[in-house]
């Protein structure tokens, strides 16, 4: 009777000490790393007082996610392997002067103010809608 309470207790904190080292599902990311430790260098120098989404075209950065509601969207955008920022429409994207126009779930629209030049970005990480109608 004893052995056996010796050999769960040892299974069970053998098993707790092997969750404490897995990995953490928050800590994940939705970008894959950039593997160009000078594309890291670069996104990260802010020693010339440039922001990082300001910095490059507008064909670098992509959308993370976004948040749409009736009182105003959020769009979370980044570089490759690069921070993530909250971003809002008005906000300038890109080194060549344009603004985000339009936030919607599946894209944003960024343009120039002096011209009809629209860029699209769609959403990396599509929302899916669940087709609720067979709870009734």
């Amino acid at each position: 009777m004893n052995i056996k309470i010796l050999i769960s207790a040892f299974l069970l904190i053998f098993v707790f000490v092997q969750n404490i080292f897995a990995e953490d599902p928050f800590s994940r990311s939705f970008s894959t790393p950039s593997t160009l430790s000078t594309d890291a260098a670069i996104i990260e120098d802010t020693a010339d007082g440039i922001h990082p989404m300001m910095k490059h075209s507008v064909s670098k950065y992509y959308v993370k996610g976004v948040i749409v509601s009736s009182e105003g969207s959020i769009a979370v955008m980044s570089l490759p392997g690069g921070k993530d920022y909250i971003m809002f429409a008005g906000d300038p994207l890109g080194n060549d002067m344009h603004t985000i126009q339009v936030i919607t779930q599946d894209y944003i629209i960024v343009g120039k103010n002096s011209s009809d030049e629209e860029i699209t970005i769609t959403v990396s990480n599509p929302v899916i809608t669940p087709n609720m109608s067979g709870l009734n």
